[in-house]
């Protein structure tokens, strides 16, 4: 979830928050599962197990999904879904009602609002106090969504804007007032959506800067060293919300040498992180007592590499025309 205030053009963020591991497939696999304990029950037959079976069922879990967001009933259908050792034919029929989906999507549902909680208490808002709800992703046409989200907030979320398109049209456009020399009419102020850390001794992390965080923005925090006479340190950054490395991601690493030798914890090292206007985080090391300085520039991970954004590319060759004319 991303709180926006605009304003005569501008947009500022306010508070992002998010739960990555939340979305349409959580749905899909409550409907699964709830086939598979309907096929149990009527045929005595345990398919929990089978990796082709689940994979079929998704298929058909996630069209019953959207059937049954449009037409309140959906048929679930297949005639020859599985065979026994004998080859006997079973099939699979079974019928999702609109009060039967909505029964077994209602947690998952409600972990979205902690997720609004957050970000709303990391605005300083109420959900009274938030003027239009912009709802993003093909689940988010089902009415049971909708009417959460209308419920939690009071307020009947947007209609009128496509829930498949705003991304990439909101990104098509931030893409080109940033490459355009022309006066776009508009700036965006964003936020630091993910705390950004410096990895420290015995597998931990120190927060450099918060998540939240309005960009452009410069943080600066001292380290010593942590063994006698050390010659180099690598210094490692993270971004997440553990102070655990191995429940962060890893964005990049650099080697820091040169400083004087001494004994551990005299030798102190300011590290900064740099964020600018674009998102692209420049990381130094400083030691203050000789003024030796190393740094490097990290981005700020998307999960996609440069090889997938240029494969996507590649096999979208006609997106930039498509984004031209949205102009």
């Amino acid at each position: 979830m991303s709180i926006l205030e605009i304003r005569d053009g501008s947009f500022e963020v306010l508070s992002v928050a998010g739960d990555t591991y939340l979305g349409g497939d959580d749905l899909d696999d409550q409907i699964v599962q709830w086939l598979l304990r309907d096929f149990r029950k009527r045929h005595g037959i345990d398919l929990s197990g089978d990796r082709n079976v689940i994979l079929r069922l998704r298929e058909l879990a996630e069209a019953a999904k959207i059937e049954v967001g449009r037409n309140r009933i959906a048929r679930i259908r297949d005639d020859v879904f599985c065979r026994d050792q004998n080859g006997r034919v079973f099939p699979l029929d079974a019928t999702l009602t609109e009060a039967e989906f909505n029964k077994m999507a209602s947690a998952i549902i409600q972990k979205t609002f902690k997720v609004c909680d957050e970000a709303l208490q990391s605005a300083h808002l109420n959900p009274s106090e938030i003027d239009v709800v912009i709802l993003v992703g093909g689940p988010t046409r089902l009415p049971v969504i909708r009417q959460s989200v209308q419920h939690y907030f009071g307020i009947e979320p947007l209609s009128s804007v496509d829930p498949d398109k705003v991304v990439s049209i909101g990104a098509a456009l931030q893409a080109y007032a940033l490459t355009s020399r022309n006066s776009v009419g508009y700036r965006l102020l964003d936020v630091t959506p993910i705390t950004l850390r410096i990895g420290t001794v015995g597998g931990f992390t120190e927060k450099i800067i918060e998540r939240n965080t309005p960009i452009p923005i410069e943080q600066s925090k001292t380290f010593t060293t942590s063994r006698d006479f050390q010659e180099k340190v690598k210094l490692r950054v993270y971004q997440g919300e553990s102070n655990r490395v191995d429940e962060c991601e890893l964005l990049g690493e650099f080697e820091f040498s040169g400083f004087r030798v001494a004994p551990r914890g005299e030798v102190k090292i300011e590290v900064t992180f740099e964020i600018d206007s674009d998102g692209i985080v420049n990381v130094s090391a400083l030691e203050k007592a000789t003024g030796l300085k190393a740094s490097t520039t990290i981005q700020l991970s998307s999960g996609l590499s440069e090889a997938d954004i240029e494969a996507s590319r590649k096999n979208n060759m006609d997106l930039p025309v498509a984004m031209g004319e949205s102009r």
